[in-house]
């Protein structure tokens, strides 16, 4: 009796709760929320998500029920959500192409226009959510700073927030640009150094061909200095800046067809890598990119044999990009070489990355580099087993993401 009455309280608690927080309409026909929120005279607040969505489900469950978001929208708003693997949700998605950039996608619609006065993507606190919304309702959303710096607006303190906008609606290329812009256009009284601006510019320290990053990279002893840089933290994300840059030349499978590979020339990338580690040989642990300088100089000079024991030994001393990159660089390896000998130890070594890794199911794609070995050295009975053994995995691994999917979906709804 103690245990029902608990789990009563407990009950009428979070639905007590969820009653103050957001009122939402759960998938509407649009064109219904749109007459709705034109007699009212609201905007209309959109939540798109999905149910395997790990941020959205925690803006369900942990802010939109709380009283202050929930009087602040149930007021200036329409509130409704949309399941985006629902049919009124992918009609949605449809009327707004291109709005929704990642889950959740929170947007702000004028219903009087119908277009998106200011969006927001990912997971934001109560009292954030309220500040984005009043930016929508106040004109002074993304939408509107896109028109100003349109019409040519660029003072300082416009462009960090109109940088910072973008990134809160995912736009990470137009704010690498818009920072870039302002680095380099904002005459003296701009100061990369100050506290304001370093918040900003360094969440965005990953693209190396942006004068900033340079900047930053070239003159990083000078912020090391501020009492606001982690310097550790500065080093780390340096070093990630130039392996990013030179790990996107490794990335040599052809996305429409599968098992099927292109090495991406770009000496002017490769350049750019090499001209900033050797301004970066004061940093330790930078073994692993120069291994990659390497090895991709090996592949671009069709130096397979090398190539092969590099990459290997890359594996062996478990650099963050060998033990999955490998699979494809031995695969071009094989797409573009000739030699039996080469070919068939490669084989070999696919063999025992496949006993090494039979029990991870996401590998079952060694099957299908098998495959393709195989058949190169003219093994066709081989390569038809390890392309079946393939297809029955690969098969099985869908299967078992949709059952994945699909309990997550029971217990949301529980």
């Amino acid at each position: 009796m103690r245990f029902l009455i608990i789990a009563l309280t407990v009950f009428i608690a979070a639905q007590t709760a969820r009653s103050q927080g957001i009122e939402f309409t759960l998938n509407p026909k649009w064109d219904k929320v749109i007459k709705k929120a034109r007699e009212m005279d609201k905007y209309i607040f959109v939540d798109c998500y999905t149910k395997w969505c790990g941020p959205c489900r925690k803006l369900n469950e942990n802010v939109f029920p709380q009283k202050a978001i929930g009087e602040f929208y149930n007021q200036h708003f329409i509130n409704v959500k949309y399941d985006m693997e629902e049919p009124n949700g992918i009609a949605f998605n449809k009327e707004y192409k291109g709005e929704v950039r990642g889950y959740p996608t929170l947007l702000y619609i004028n219903p009087n226009t119908g277009q998106v006065v200011h969006n927001v993507v990912g997971y934001k606190t109560a009292d954030v959510l309220i500040a984005e919304a009043q930016k929508g309702l106040n004109n002074q959303g993304l939408v509107s700073l896109q028109k100003r710096y349109d019409s040519g607006e660029r003072d300082q303190e416009f462009m960090l927030s109109y940088a910072a906008a973008l990134g809160d609606g995912a736009r990470d290329q137009q704010v690498y640009d818009v920072l870039d812009e302002l680095f380099r256009n904002g005459g003296e009284d701009f100061k990369l150094t100050d506290k304001e601006c370093w918040e900003l510019y360094s969440k965005y320290i990953d693209k190396l061909n942006y004068g900033y990053v340079q900047y930053i990279i070239q003159n990083r002893y000078r912020f090391y200095k501020l009492p606001y840089v982690d310097k550790i933290s500065l080093e780390n994300r340096i070093k990630y800046c130039v392996y990013a840059e030179m790990k996107s030349l490794f990335s040599v499978r052809v996305q429409e067809k599968e098992f099927s590979y292109v090495l991406p020339i770009d000496d002017d990338k490769l350049a750019l890598v090499k001209s900033n580690l050797k301004s970066l040989r004061s940093l330790q642990n930078l073994e692993y990119i120069h291994s990659l300088v390497y090895i991709y100089e090996l592949l671009k000079n069709e130096q397979w044999e090398k190539a092969y024991y590099a990459m290997n030994a890359a594996v062996g001393f478990k650099f963050p990009y060998a033990r999955n990159g490998c699979l494809d660089i031995f695969a071009y390896i094989v797409q573009e070489c000739d030699d039996k000998h080469l070919l068939a130890i490669i084989l070999k070594r696919y063999k025992e990355l496949q006993e090494e890794r039979k029990k991870e199911f996401r590998d079952y794609n060694i099957y299908g580099y098998i495959a393709l070995t195989a058949d190169k050295l003219g093994l066709k009975k081989e390569a038809k087993e390890a392309r079946k053994t393939y297809e029955i995995l690969k098969e099985k691994r869908i299967k078992q993401f949709a059952k994945m999917k699909e309990r997550a979906e029971e217990r949301r709804e529980r």
